[in-house]
């Protein structure tokens, strides 16, 4: 039985002293020279032989530093998260930014010398015991590399990003994390934060929805002018690149990186098109429940229980550990270690960002996790964060290359927590109401993952295109994602989000494009591998952790092959885990005639 847990994490096991931490400067320092003194050895050391020894030495000075920069990165995200006013640690944010981009020149300049050797070196080389488990990632790093341009212009575009692309991103963050919604509270106005008031539009009372959401949107389109600028200038890099990579589209790289090829995706979507007008039976109902005229955007999250604080922190990690170690032993020891060591970080403040995360850190073999508790359904969002650390810490004994899993397959672990969790809470369920309660919570996952990513998608690919032919305006933007979301909810609301564009902070993630779609794969990947979790019994959970140690050294469609057996290019299997993310509506519409 977990006690007396703390709500805020503990920062100081990586480095003590917070963003003004002289032992943080001290590892940045030798880091530096860490890298400094790596750039000066590849200017002479001879790679063109295949010899192993020089090779071991590129990719195990490249993995360390990876590792090294990891655990930085992680802390300085922790640190920016936790207080969005805390200017050193936005500085400090900078310098990570620069290492990355440093980091990233020296991994073109090993991608570049792996291209040049022969087929017949290269495959030499994989024979060797120290390359033979990272044979798919070197060949991976071969074949990306065949199609980037030459490593001097690819070393300009990484430092052009730093005060280029990814500075944008730092900017988006610093208008919004500065950004306060006015909104009545006990009948004086408080300014809340962007986290605070996104979790006031999830009350069950529709009035202070409404009222939250009106300021929100009024407050988003004050900052409106400026996010369009930072979007179109991450859009317009973006493009720019391409352009000079001479890639097929837009979308290229976005699924390179994902391991996914463009019939999957396209399949996946082509099914969700044809079966979420089910999910419209069950927004009607919710209508008819909720009382109103007109289904608006802050409508459709909203509960039906009016029961907001159930679960305090003993309460809610202690059901975690009960019912996920029912599950599976070794996923209960995780998450009972993240409560005990405090990797976890719940508390209703100021200052904090808005959302969820998971800051892994290789080098600790630990995690971060990161939210702000305000309902009781945020033990779904603490499970999904967990269910990201539990990934993690299956593939921390792996080689560093080989853990650099995709986006395609980074909800597969954390989702499959979720599943673990729903179930749980719905069986746990004394009464009809909260039976209700917990559906409604249900299948709103299911609109979000089917309609709202899929607006969010729709949105970006019609932005990306549009933004070719020159800058995209606040108001062609806001018709954009009104045309999205009209599409991606069957046209089943009758209130939409046009600024929404604005307040995702997805849209300004300047190292991961296109970061949407990876959600709806994995909430439906997820789900068929749940279905087989519980028809193979005892077995599931060393066929899990090994589907999971291979996230970072398979394609997607192959990691179905192997551990379900599936062809993602057909559409049963998508069609199989849309009935399984559905199989609620019936049981709802049943339960609140």
């Amino acid at each position: 039985m977990l006690k007396n847990l703390s709500p805020t994490w503990d920062l100081d096991v990586y480095f003590a002293g917070g963003s003004e931490s002289t032992e943080f400067t001290n590892y940045i320092k030798k880091l530096e020279k860490q890298m400094k003194d790596f750039q000066e050895k590849m200017k002479t050391i001879e790679t063109a032989s295949g010899c192993p020894d020089s090779w071991k030495f590129i990719l195990t000075e490249i993995q360390e530093i990876d590792k090294k920069i990891q655990h930085a990165k992680s802390f300085v995200s922790c640190l920016v998260a936790q207080n969005v006013q805390d200017k050193k640690a936005m500085q400090l944010r900078g310098i990570i930014n620069s290492l990355i981009g440093v980091n990233s020149s020296l991994e073109n300049n090993m991608q570049k010398r792996l291209l040049e050797l022969t087929d017949k070196k290269f495959n030499n080389l994989l024979q060797n015991k120290y390359f033979a488990p990272l044979k798919f990632n070197l060949n991976e790093i071969r074949e990306r590399a065949s199609k980037k341009l030459t490593a001097d212009k690819e070393n300009i575009i990484n430092d052009l990003s730093v005060d280029g692309l990814h500075a944008w991103g730092t900017l988006y963050s610093n208008v919004t994390g500065k950004l306060k919604i006015p909104v009545e509270v006990d009948g004086e106005v408080k300014k809340l934060s962007v986290g605070q008031a996104s979790a006031m539009m999830r009350s069950p009372n529709r009035i202070v929805r409404e009222k939250v959401f009106e300021s929100w949107s009024k407050s988003w389109s004050g900052v409106a002018d400026s996010c369009a600028l930072a979007i179109n200038s991450i859009a317009g890099f973006r493009l720019n690149v391409c352009k000079q990579r001479g890639c097929a589209d837009f979308m290229s790289e976005t699924l390179e990186l994902n391991r996914i090829n463009r019939k999957i995706l396209e399949t996946m979507w082509s099914v969700i098109s044809i079966n979420r007008g089910r999910l419209v039976k069950y927004l009607k109902r919710k209508k008819e429940i909720l009382g109103v005229n007109k289904l608006s955007w802050h409508d459709y999250p909203a509960p039906l229980g009016t029961s907001q604080n159930t679960y305090n922190l003993e309460n809610r990690a202690n059901f975690l550990v009960k019912h996920i170690s029912n599950f599976s032993p070794t996923m209960g020891k995780l998450v009972t270690r993240a409560f005990e060591e405090r990797w976890v970080e719940t508390e209703n403040r100021d200052n904090k960002r808005a959302g969820a995360f998971c800051a892994r850190s290789p080098l600790a073999k630990q995690t971060r996790v990161f939210l702000t508790y305000t309902s009781k359904w945020n033990i779904i969002t603490l499970a999904h964060e967990l269910g990201h650390a539990y990934h993690q810490s299956v593939i921390y004994d792996l080689p560093p290359l080989a853990q650099r899993y995709s986006q395609s397959v980074s909800e597969t672990a954390s989702t499959f927590f979720e599943f673990v969790v729903t179930d749980a809470l719905f069986k746990a369920a004394p009464t009809k109401e909260e039976k209700i309660d917990i559906l409604n919570f249900d299948l709103q996952r299911a609109v979000r993952k089917l309609m709202n990513t899929h607006a969010r998608y729709l949105f970006e690919t019609s932005f990306y295109e549009k933004r070719k032919s020159g800058f995209v305006s606040t108001n062609e933007l806001n018709e954009l994602m009104l045309k999205a979301q009209k599409e991606a909810f069957n046209d089943s609301l009758d209130e939409y989000h046009p600024y929404f564009w604005a307040s995702l902070l997805h849209f300004y993630l300047t190292r991961v494009p296109f970061y949407h779609f990876p959600y709806t794969f994995g909430f439906l990947f997820s789900a068929g591998i749940y279905a087989q979790s519980k028809a193979q019994g005892d077995e599931f959970e060393q066929n899990y952790i090994n589907l999971l140690r291979d996230t970072g050294r398979m394609r997607v469609e192959d990691l179905a092959m192997k551990y379900l057996g599936v062809d993602l290019e057909e559409e049963k299997f998508w069609k199989d885990a849309i009935d399984i993310v559905l199989s609620g509506i019936d049981e709802f519409m049943e339960l609140t005639k």
